[in-house]
């Protein structure tokens, strides 16, 4: 499910019931599982840096069942988001959770 622009990005995030994080070597198979049948029928997120981290474990996980890959909704939002990370990076916090 691809989601483009702001109103799509609103829906997806109001009905949103959690977002998943964790770090690269936590065992996202076992999580994700367990995630998976709690919330089979609710949304869950997944952000692009934990996915291309653990996109080998958590991609058939992916696509709305349960978890969709967040993003951001404008190109202006997202530089300020890669402006926060590259902080949180320095700071020492792990880039899967900045």
């Amino acid at each position: 499910m691809a989601l483009e622009g702001l109103p799509s990005y609103v829906y997806l995030v109001k009905n949103l019931r959690g977002v998943y994080t964790g770090l690269e070597d936590d065992d996202h198979e076992r999580y994700a599982a367990w995630l998976a049948r709690r919330f089979r029928y609710r949304d869950l997120g997944l952000a692009p840096a934990l996915a291309e981290a653990a996109g080998a474990v958590l991609g058939r996980f992916l696509g709305g069942k349960p978890f969709h890959l967040l993003g951001y909704p404008t190109e202006r939002l997202t530089r300020a988001a890669a402006r926060a990370a590259e902080a949180l990076e320095e700071a020492g916090v792990p880039r899967v959770l900045a």
